[in-house]
């Protein structure tokens, strides 16, 4: 081969190495750029999933807020329902109470007057008597007939005007055995200067 032929072999070749070197850079740009929008919608995916883990992780822990707020009123309902149909009754401490605090009133005496013949008054009735009895006083009981269509319910007492000391030492003992909420009695005059009377009508 001639000298002019190798120039003309090495020109070309040169051309072609030259198409080349543009072609792989042109190459490497173009999949740069597309690997970089690929990654971009991936974060971009991944940041979407996170606000929506997010979203639903906000949901799930604020239906857990509120169910628990249900399942404590349903609790608080069902402790109230079961207070009100509970039988009232005097444990031994309440007993101790009202002994302790109506004693200095020994040999008092006061007509005890249920109201109605339910069980739960009766029964409580009895033990409101033993814990009077207990303390020294005189008790008389004299029943009385079913008045509940008047809505009067829980304590009432009816004070002669000789012995608002007794009622009011009455009232602040059952107060402090916790048998009532506010001092929870209804007080009327009696009549009668030297009667007091205890009566006791239905659960409130």
């Amino acid at each position: 081969m001639t000298l002019e032929t190798w120039n003309t072999v090495l020109q070309f070749a040169s051309a072609v190495l030259l198409g080349l070197t543009f072609v792989v850079g042109a190459g490497a740009i173009w999949t740069s750029y597309v690997l970089n929008n690929r990654l971009t919608e991936r974060v971009a995916g991944v940041g979407r999933d996170a606000a929506v883990a997010n979203e639903r992780a906000g949901r799930i822990e604020l239906e857990a807020v509120q169910q628990r707020e249900r399942a404590a009123k349903a609790e608080a309902d069902l402790l109230q329902l079961q207070q009100r149909l509970a039988s009232r009754a005097i444990s031994a401490d309440q007993e101790r109470t009202l002994v302790a605090a109506l004693s200095g009133f020994r040999g008092q005496n006061l007509v005890l007057r249920p109201v109605g013949a339910s069980a739960e008054i009766e029964a409580y009735c009895r033990q409101i008597q033993a814990a009077f009895e207990k303390a020294g006083l005189v008790v008389e009981r004299r029943p009385t007939q079913d008045l509940s269509s008047t809505g009067r319910t829980g304590h009432w007492m009816r004070i002669g005007e000789d012995r608002s000391n007794l009622a009011n030492a009455i009232a602040a003992a059952f107060l402090d055995a916790g048998l009532v909420r506010d001092r929870g009695f209804h007080p009327e005059a009696s009549p009668t200067r030297n009667e007091l009377e205890f009566w006791v009508w239905p659960k409130e």
